[in-house]
């Protein structure tokens, strides 16, 4: 079984100096507004998914053949890299 966010005993404050992993929210008040680390990172999680899908959604609706909406879907993932935009997975840091 894997462990579970709230038995690795991390702070979302990691102790980078920046409370709330440099959300610039408390901890306090992250705690506060979930049940647990692992709802919080859940929630992180299902947000960071509907904003992936919007974004693919858009991208590949910019074509009407697959092959356009393929290579759509590369020239925006080429703008979003190009733009610095993408420092890896969004959950790993």
């Amino acid at each position: 079984m894997l462990p579970t966010i709230s038995s690795t005993g991390r702070d979302p404050g990691d102790g980078r100096g920046q409370g709330g992993g440099g959300s610039g929210v408390a901890p306090t008040v992250l705690y506060r507004s979930f049940a647990s680390k692992d709802a919080l990172v859940t929630a992180y999680i299902e947000r960071a998914e509907v904003r992936y899908r919007e974004w693919f959604d858009e991208a590949v609706a910019k074509g009407d053949s697959t092959a356009e909406r393929i290579d759509a879907l590369f020239v925006a993932l080429g703008t979003m890299t190009a733009a610095g935009s993408v420092s890896g997975l969004s959950v790993s840091r």
